[in-house]
């Protein structure tokens, strides 16, 4: 149904909508600077991501989860929450 490039494609929208949302809320003046840094983080290593996905297994193996979308839906969980508790 979705082939390989389907899935980089769509990586790399969602990583340019999430860095658009972190600039236009800092812009607003409704985010701080590192509100501003995290989200253009985690929409940079979506994008290496999508673009080369054996960077993946580095972050699985930091995390020691087997299954590469369950690391980085945990890492990007754990990103979120950090800027909520604020």
């Amino acid at each position: 149904m979705f082939s390989a490039e389907h899935l980089s494609v769509a990586g790399l929208v969602f990583a340019a909508l999430f860095a658009v949302y972190g600039v236009l809320r800092y812009r607003g003046r409704r985010g701080s600077r590192f509100e501003l840094l995290l989200s253009l983080t985690i929409a940079f290593g979506v994008a290496v991501v999508s673009v080369a996905p054996q960077v993946g297994e580095v972050l699985t193996g930091i995390l020691g989860l087997e299954q590469r979308e369950f690391a980085l839906i945990s890492f990007a969980t754990a990103c979120s929450c950090t800027c909520s508790v604020r």
